[in-house]
């Protein structure tokens, strides 16, 4: 649930910088938005394309900002990190209680 939690206040908080500063400093990446290139799917090996694949949902592309995007340059606990995360979601308390916790835990790092 941390992990999670912490997730989603790290997006915000990128987020949030991003909208605040107009001018990236020049050791951060524009398109990621960190210090971290966005990883292509072609530069990883077959199992890190299958779980590039994964995190990105059918047919769609994977983050390349926040944590998602940065845990990708580690494909296992990228994939780790997805599964917890879709678990946390389908929990006894359902989806709209764990999206109210991970916006009550994104405003107390806020």
């Amino acid at each position: 649930m941390r992990i999670a939690l912490a997730a989603v206040a790290s997006m915000t908080f990128a987020v949030s910088l991003v909208a605040q500063s107009p001018a990236l400093p020049s050791d951060v990446n524009a398109e990621s938005l960190s210090r971290l290139p966005v990883v292509a799917r072609e530069s990883l090996d077959a199992e890190g394309q299958r779980i590039y694949d994964f995190i990105g949902g059918r047919g769609g592309t994977p983050p390349k900002t926040g944590p998602g995007g940065v845990s990708l340059h580690s494909p296992a606990g990228a994939e780790a990190i997805q599964m917890l995360n879709q678990a946390l979601r389908k929990t006894v308390i359902g989806t709209k209680y764990f999206e109210i916790s991970a916006l009550v835990g994104a405003r107390e790092f806020d």
